[in-house]
């Protein structure tokens, strides 16, 4: 019993404890570390702003080590300097040259936890500019392109946001033996001001407050005016700083162009591809006319085919694949990942296949139908049918009416004329090369077929039945209607089931007044059918017609 009393002292001693270190661990700052370079004159102060993060309501002091390396200020987001403060701006005062430290402690007011951060104060070493991206687009909006510091252990400093930069344009000269031509840069690249921008958030303050003020900051935004090559150079501005070198990126400037098409196209030797492309501007799209400067189409692979420039066209010479590439002529496309391109695979062609409107090769007499022939490889893959290739389709005269043609043979328009079964056999002739036009033969042939079922139109019997109906009686009235043609194999339907039901071997039952038209839709393709009228009328007498009625 005495060992159970002296336990629990321990044991509530543990739970304070494991308490405070939980809380502990709940509170923290945004920046355990700090890295400053040391201020210039009273307007590069760099500065950061140090925030804490806990749970509910907090409420921090805070205080320097060293007020004569930085400063602190409390924040307050109601303006009200009594309230409680979470965040406060750590400003580097230091004007000497060599390394200054101080620690940042924030002290929780109620809890009595107090947060470290480290503070250090040196000189910059060198600088760096990073971006999303080094390619632009023409006319879209501009690029952000921030630089960065390191100091000589190569530390990237926590902020630079108060020193001045000088960013500068310089011409792109491109790699020994390049023929890229040197340019302008300003007619490649503009600066644009953060006022004149989508950019907002108040990490771009302290640009906007330099940039008003004609000069600028760590930041600047750049635009593409045409295509091009560029160099952005940024040095910092102040004379203390001359000895760390400049840096500078190269920018690529492109238009928002597309090369259709821009799947993957499959031809067969000799035939073609001509592509088409379009520009993008402003939410609309143009088809740019080719050829055109400084635009240019070249090949990944010109083993396998062949390009007329004059009309952007590629011939397939022999089986293989190559790219068809986009080329900007004012561009390097060295790491260019924006180069518009199109894939072309040239095949042997290995069979002909048959398509019908509708999709079913059940015909219908005196209907007509778009057929349209199919050229596929050997792995099934369909490939382009163009205007030099030449097809051999065969419709024999006594079942089908030949209405169009064209010229290649891959499509057709026929008319079914009796019924029967018939199969539609195809062959490649050939395809026309050259100037010439001699007709080049495939070997071994390549052929294809496709069996069809004719039938002869559906009718319903009778076209109009008209059946007593009265509204005080529960009595009924059914009637059989009969189809005739097609397969013999319908499904029955109604389209107003308030006036009548069908059953599923053509019996209609009346149980309303009105109209309604049966439906007799062949099994085997619903698109072949047909309808007929019955009425549903308040009289003792049932009236059975047969007519020709619509």
């Amino acid at each position: 019993c005495v060992l159970g009393i002296l336990m629990v002292p321990a044991y509530f001693l543990l739970f304070l404890l494991f308490a405070a270190g939980k809380s502990r661990l709940q509170l923290s700052l945004n920046h355990p570390r700090i890295l400053l370079p040391y201020a210039v004159d009273d307007r590069t102060k760099s500065s950061v702003v140090l925030s804490a993060q806990c749970p509910g309501e907090c409420c921090f002091k805070w205080s320097t080590s060293r007020p004569d390396v930085a400063s602190v200020e409390a924040v307050y987001p109601d303006g009200n300097e009594s309230g409680c403060s979470k965040s406060a701006r750590v400003i580097a005062t230091s004007l000497q040259q060599s390394r200054r430290a101080s620690v940042i402690t924030a002290k929780e007011q109620t809890s009595g936890v107090t947060l470290r951060c480290d503070l250090l104060i040196t000189a910059i070493h060198r600088i760096e500019i990073v971006t999303t991206t080094k390619e632009l687009t023409v006319d879209e909006p501009p690029e952000r392109l921030q630089a960065r510091a390191y100091d000589e252990y190569d530390n990237m400093f926590t902020s630079i946001n108060t020193q001045l930069f000088e960013w500068t344009l310089l011409p792109y000269t491109g790699p020994k033996g390049s023929e890229i031509a040197e340019a302008d840069p300003t007619s490649i690249i503009r600066f644009v001001p953060f006022d004149d921008s989508t950019y907002d958030g108040r990490e771009h303050d302290d640009t906007r407050h330099l940039e008003r003020i004609g000069q600028r900051g760590d930041q600047i935004l750049a635009a593409g005016v045409s295509t091009g090559m560029a160099i952005v150079q940024a040095r910092l501005y102040h004379n203390v700083w001359k000895n760390v070198p400049t840096h500078s990126v190269v920018l690529r400037i492109v238009e928002n162009l597309m090369l259709q098409p821009s799947n993957d196209v499959y031809i067969m030797v000799y035939s073609y591809v001509d592509f088409v492309v379009e520009r993008r501007r402003h939410g609309k799209t143009v088809v740019l006319a080719m050829p055109q400067q400084p635009y240019e189409l070249t090949l990944s692979n010109t083993t396998v085919g062949s390009l007329n420039h004059s009309i952007s066209r590629f011939t397939g010479l022999v089986v293989g694949r190559t790219d068809v590439q986009l080329i900007n002529k004012n561009v390097d496309a060295a790491g260019f990942t924006r180069v518009p391109t199109g894939s072309v695979c040239v095949m042997q062609p290995g069979y002909l296949g048959f398509e019908i409107s509708g999709g079913n090769w059940m015909l219908e007499v005196n209907r007509t139908y778009d057929v349209t022939v199919r050229v596929y490889d050997r792995q099934n893959q369909l490939l382009i049918v163009t205007e030099n290739v030449r097809i051999l389709a065969v419709f024999r005269d006594a079942y089908f009416e030949v209405l169009y043609s064209t010229v290649n043979g891959s499509f057709h328009i026929v008319r079914p004329l009796k019924v029967g079964d018939v199969t539609l056999t195809g062959r490649l002739r050939g395809i026309l090369v050259g100037e010439s036009s001699q007709l080049h033969q495939f070997r071994p042939p390549v052929t294809g077929e496709q069996p069809a079922e004719i039938f002869n139109p559906i009718a319903v019997l009778p076209q109009l039945a008209v059946l007593p109906w009265d509204p005080q009686l529960s009595m009924q009235h059914d009637y059989q209607l009969e189809a005739v043609g097609g397969s013999g194999e319908y499904d029955w339907s109604i389209n107003r089931r308030s006036v009548g039901r069908m059953s599923a071997d053509g019996v209609v039952t009346v149980i309303g007044q009105g109209t309604a038209r049966p439906k007799a839709s062949d099994e085997r393709n619903a698109a072949i059918f047909n309808t007929s009228w019955v009425g549903g009328v308040q009289s003792e007498l049932a009236v059975f017609v047969s007519c020709h009625c619509v």
